[in-house]
C-alpha cells in the first residue's frame, strides 16, 4: 500500500512542477518589462556610460547625441551640416541668441575668426620676412607668436635693442590691422633655469617680467592699441618649451612670447577692417 502511495505523490509532484514554471517565466518577463519601463523614464550620464562600456568591450565608446523633436522639425538640415563638419556659408544667425543652437553659432564662428587671424598673421610674417624669426604656434582660442630673446635683449638684460624695434614695429601692425579680432594679447618674458644674480635683477622673475613690461610700454607709447588690449607677464623660467639640460633647449626657452586671446564668442556686428594707421 505504501508503493502506490508514493507514485501518486510523485506523479502530483511533477504536474505542480510545470505549472511553476509557467508562473515563474510570467514573473520574469514582468520584472523585464517593469525595468525597461524605468529605464525609459531615466537619464543616463555619457561619461559614465562611455566608461562602464569601455571597462566591458576595451574599446572606447562614442556617445551619440540625442534628438529632440524641435531640433529635428524646425532646422533638420543644419544640424546635420553641423554635425558632418561641412562648412556652412549661407547658414544665418538663428533668431533666438540664447538657445543651443545659437551658441553652437557663434562658437563657430569664433573659431573661423581664429582661424583667419593666423592666416592673416602668417602671411603678414611671411610678406615681411620674419617666418624664420617669428614662430606662431595655436591653441583653442589663442594664437602665440615666439620670438627669441636674443633677437629683443642681451643677454641679462632688459633693455630692448635697436634691431628689435622694427620687428616690434611690424607685430604692432598686425594687432592694430587684426584689433577687431581678438579680445587681449598678453606678452609674456621668459627665461631659463640658469639662476641670475646682479646688481639690477635678483632672478629671473625680476628678468622677465622686466623684459615683458619693457616690451609693453614700446607698443603703448606708439598709442595706436587701446592699453586694455595688451598685458604683460613673466614667468621667470617655469613654463620651458624645450629642455634645460642641453644648451640649445635653454636658448629655445628664453623668449618672448606674444598670446593672443581669440574671440570666444562671435558678435555679428563686428567689422574686421579698421582704418587705423600705425604710429611713425
Amino acid at each position: 500500500m505504501a508503493t502506490p502511495r508514493r507514485r501518486e505523490s510523485s506523479g502530483g509532484d511533477e504536474g505542480g512542477g510545470a505549472n511553476w514554471m509557467d508562473t515563474y517565466g510570467d514573473l520574469v518577463t514582468l520584472l523585464l518589462c517593469f525595468f525597461v519601463l524605468l529605464f525609459s523614464f531615466s537619464s543616463i550620464d555619457a561619461k559614465k556610460w562611455e566608461a562602464l562600456v569601455g571597462a566591458f568591450s576595451g574599446t572606447t565608446a562614442i556617445t551619440i547625441p540625442s534628438l529632440s523633436p524641435d531640433i529635428v522639425m524646425e532646422k533638420p538640415i543644419q544640424l546635420i551640416s553641423r554635425t558632418t563638419g561641412e562648412k556652412i556659408t549661407s547658414e544665418a544667425p538663428p533668431e533666438d541668441p540664447g538657445s543651443e543652437s545659437s551658441a553652437s553659432y557663434e562658437n563657430r564662428k569664433a573659431y573661423e575668426n581664429l582661424l583667419e587671424l593666423e592666416a592673416s598673421i602668417n602671411e603678414f610674417l611671411s610678406v615681411h620676412d620674419l617666418s624664420v624669426r617669428i614662430i606662431t604656434d595655436r591653441d583653442t582660442f589663442t594664437i602665440t607668436l615666439r620670438v627669441g630673446s636674443n633677437v629683443f635683449f642681451n643677454s641679462g638684460e632688459s633693455d630692448l635693442l635697436p634691431e628689435a624695434l622694427p620687428v616690434l614695429d611690424k607685430l604692432t601692425e598686425i594687432f592694430v590691422e587684426n584689433l577687431p579680432r581678438f579680445v587681449n594679447v598678453n606678452i609674456e618674458g621668459h627665461t631659463d633655469n640658469v639662476p641670475i644674480n646682479t646688481p639690477k635683477y635678483s632672478s629671473n622673475w625680476e628678468l622677465s617680467t622686466f623684459r615683458a613690461v619693457n616690451t609693453l610700454h614700446y607698443i603703448l607709447d606708439k598709442e595706436v592699441i587701446p592699453p586694455d588690449k595688451v598685458s604683460a607677464t613673466g614667468w621667470s623660467e617655469f613654463h620651458p618649451v624645450e629642455t634645460n639640460e642641453t644648451p640649445e633647449g635653454r636658448a629655445v626657452n628664453r623668449r618672448v612670447d606674444f598670446v593672443i586671446q581669440g574671440l570666444t564668442e562671435f558678435d555679428t556686428d563686428t567689422d574686421t577692417d579698421t582704418d587705423t594707421d600705425i604710429g611713425e
